[in-house]
Order: structure tokens, then sequence, then C-alpha cells
């Protein structure tokens, strides 16, 4: 984010230009502008002759003071506006900047540093990396869900099956006694037959 924020070595007193975009395209321009307007931002187009081509380049603000400028520029970076930037300006005429030094540290300017210590906010990567992970969570518990319906399935037909095993079980068992009294009757009859021939 620093080297977003262009730096004048001078010791003359500045304005601070918020630049968002430039573009060969007025029609990107104008959508640009359309975003940040949604956003409650006013912004306005300005046309710029480069290398005899017509560029437009869209400005959300001028402002006396670094900060109000970064309070800007911090809001439409929040947006996930890449392309934004601040160009500090000789309040003397103003004259198009010639030289600048894009700066590596971002230790002077405090309050951004406040507000991204206490408003931070969530990238696209981010947002994308939190569904894959939301996703994958349902992914298991879906999974897991089947496991249990199919555990619960196999432990209801076991559960069948040992009842079925119990009930034959008992039948047999009404057989067996029965069975039972026909064999000693039947020893018995023999005893008494075999008594009866001797």
């Amino acid at each position: 984010m620093s080297k977003e924020i262009v730096k004048f070595v001078s010791d003359q007193p500045f304005v601070y230009k918020v630049v968002t975009g430039h573009f060969i395209d007025e029609k990107q321009a104008n959508d640009r502008c359309n975003h940040l307007k949604e956003l409650g931002i006013e912004v306005n187009i300005e046309n710029l002759n480069i290398n005899q081509q017509i560029n437009y380049r869209v400005n959300a603000g001028i402002y006396d003071e670094e900060k109000d400028a970064l309070k800007t520029f911090i809001k439409i970076k929040n947006a996930g506006i890449k392309d934004t930037y601040i160009i500090p300006e000789k309040k003397e005429n103003r004259p198009s900047i010639q030289t600048s030094i894009l700066s590596n540290e971002i230790e002077n300017f405090t309050d951004l540093k406040k507000q991204m210590n206490t408003e931070p906010s969530f990238n696209e990567k981010q947002v994308q990396k939190l569904k894959e992970q939301l996703n994958v969570l349902i992914e298991r518990t879906e999974k897991q869900i089947t496991i249990n319906k199919e555990l619960i399935d196999k432990i209801h037909k076991q559960n069948q099956l040992f009842e079925d095993i119990l009930m034959q079980m008992t039948k047999n068992i009404q057989y067996i006694e029965p069975l039972n009294k026909v064999k000693q009757t039947e020893k018995s009859l023999w005893k008494r037959l075999f008594e009866h021939q001797s």
C-alpha cells in the first residue's frame, strides 16, 4: 500500500489529490465514477492528453489535509479498487508533478495505521478462502450425516435379526418341551414292553 502514496520532496505547502484510475475508454471511467458514487464518494473525470492520446483520470477529491485524503483513500481501497493513490501537489499553481518518490515506509501516516488496526477489512482472497473452508465443513458434515444414517440402518437391521433369532429360539423351546415328553413316553412304553416279554 505504501508504494501507492506518492511523496514530493519540497518545503512548499501541498494539497493532496486522490486519484483512482486512468482509463483510455471513457465508459470504463464512467463506470468507475458510478461505482464510487454508490459508496458516497464525490468524484470527477479529468481529461488528460498523454502522448497525443486522450486519457480519462478519475479524481476523488483534493484535500488540504493529508489525513482527509487518507480517509478517502482507505475507503476506496477497502471497496477493492486497487489502482488508487494519493498525489501531493504544490498549492501554488499546482503544477503537474515532474518528480516523485515512491515511499517504502508508512510510519508517517499514523491515521492510516490506526484505521488499519481498528477497522481490518477482508480482501477477496480472504473471503474466497473462508468460503472454501465453509464448503469443506459443509461437505464433511453431510458425509458424517450419511455415515451416521448408514450406521443407524445397520444397527436397526441387526436388532431386527436378533429379534427374529430370539423369536425362532422361543418357538424351538415350545417344540422341544413336548418332544421331550414324547421321548419320555416312548422310553416308558419300550420299558413296559420289555418287562412284559420277560
